[in-house]
């Protein structure tokens, strides 16, 4: 059996649900969604899906994935479709979800949780069926009956369903083989573990802020919370955006942002700001590794260096750090935790904080020896930066001219497409240069 969420289901066969209704609470936590006391059919079907690395219906609801954009409708049942029938009658709110996994003359073989309170296979009718529902991020499967001998009955193996994407934007996808090379031969360095464990811990005690965050956004709670400790060291009174009191009005770029209410109010916004979620069909290591690295700059590519702020504490750190905004020091070593090390130390307390749906296997080939280069050369970065100032010199923030395309430059490029009329990607491609040589040869005229 080939099919991912339907191999987490399978794995939680025989959960039983305890008397005072805490141990959904792990499924609670997968699906982004419910709360104890919930009937929980759609949380355990949204808690494989989020686990097997596809986002649900983000609702507790049985009827939420008939009209969840995530999703598309089956012209009839698929092996893992998730499946939805009424209950009462057909336009009636309540509703049962579960698994399609095959059919015999004694009825539908499901595979669903809150079933008499646990995890289990059982018969289910085909009279009530609402429909049958797919991932949209994922390949449209064989869709056709499935028929097996009796409920205990091996699952056919269909074959693997194509790999989606977690994400197919051209920039993406021209570094995830690097990106998923690196996190196949991945290690940590010994000297460094203990403190990557010490970080894991932190991010994980911090959690409950970061998961609200989640809950939110869609971003994993575990991206936010790497993120906050390289940031601002999990510190609750600083906003994620740029280290400032979130309760106070920003001084540091973005600057004159807030005040805000909470620090979830102050980090969804940044994450919006960001544009942190823009383009994700399903969160994985590979698109982590991307946007975190788009979050904090590519500069570290134009010096050949894999990013410290994803590898330090890795086999795959190297000399080199930016101590400070355009000042770069080629022998120096960045010494906090890189996001990789503390997520890895984070899955080694409990495998179910990985995101995506295993770890990846370890890798007998090498890693790549250096980076595939960076968007836009140094040289090229700078000219962006300094004619973005000369044409937005009322801007939020005037960009440092520092060849570092980070954060800053790609909302300042969000600013000017937006004001141009133009795609909003923060991404200065062909487009976009044209456009400010257009404004800057008027400028000269």
């Amino acid at each position: 059996m080939n099919i991912p969420w339907v191999v987490r289901a399978e794995s939680y066969l025989g959960f039983r649900e305890t008397g005072n209704n805490q141990g959904i609470g792990h499924f609670i936590d997968l699906a982004h969604t419910g709360s104890l006391g919930d009937p929980w059919c759609a949380i355990f079907v949204n808690a494989c899906l989020e686990e097997a690395g596809i986002q649900g219906s983000r609702s507790p609801a049985a009827r939420s994935f008939t009209s969840s954009s995530n999703f598309v409708r089956l012209s009839g049942p698929a092996l893992g479709a998730i499946t939805v029938r009424w209950r009462g009658s057909p336009s009636a709110e309540t509703g049962h979800v579960y698994f399609y996994l095959g059919e015999n003359s004694s009825g539908i073989v499901a595979l669903a949780g809150n079933e008499s309170d646990q995890v289990q296979r059982y018969y289910e009718s085909r009279d009530p069926v609402l429909g049958y529902y797919w991932p949209k991020s994922v390949p449209l499967p064989f869709i056709g009956a499935i028929h097996i001998d009796k409920l205990d009955s091996p699952l056919p193996d269909i074959g693997p369903v194509p790999k989606a994407l977690s994400s197919t934007d051209p920039a993406f996808l021209k570094l995830k083989p690097e990106y998923d090379q690196l996190l196949k031969t991945m290690s940590l360095r010994p000297e460094t573990a203990d403190e990557a464990m010490e970080a894991a811990k932190l991010v994980i005690k911090n959690s409950a802020r970061y998961k609200e965050v989640s809950r939110r956004t869609g971003v994993p709670w575990q991206l936010i919370g790497v993120l906050d400790l390289r940031e601002s060291t999990c510190n609750p009174t600083k906003a994620l955006g740029q280290g400032d009191p979130w309760n106070k009005v920003s001084v540091n770029v973005p600057s004159g942002k807030g005040p805000f209410k909470s620090y979830e109010d102050a980090a969804v916004f940044y994450i919006g700001y960001d544009h942190l979620a823009d383009g994700v069909k399903f969160w994985d290591m590979s698109l982590v590794c991307w946007k975190a690295e788009k979050w904090n700059g590519f500069g570290y590519r134009n010096h050949g260096v894999f990013t410290p702020y994803l590898w330090a504490m890795t086999n795959h750190q190297q000399p080199g750090r930016y101590a400070g905004d355009g000042n770069w020091q080629a022998g120096e070593w960045d010494k906090q935790p890189g996001i990789i090390a503390v997520l890895y130390q984070m899955n080694v307390i409990d495998p179910a904080n990985y995101i995506g749906v295993i770890d990846p296997e370890h890798s007998d080939d090498p890693p790549p020896d250096v980076p595939i280069g960076a968007p836009f050369t140094l040289a090229g970065t700078r000219w962006i930066q300094s004619m973005l100032n000369i044409l937005m010199p009322d801007s939020e923030d005037l960009l440092r001219v520092d060849g570092d395309y980070g954060r800053n430059t790609a909302a300042a490029v969000r600013n000017f497409q937006a004001r141009e009329g133009l795609e909003v990607d923060g991404d200065a491609g062909d487009i976009t240069t044209a456009r400010i040589d257009l404004r800057l040869s008027q400028i000269k005229q």
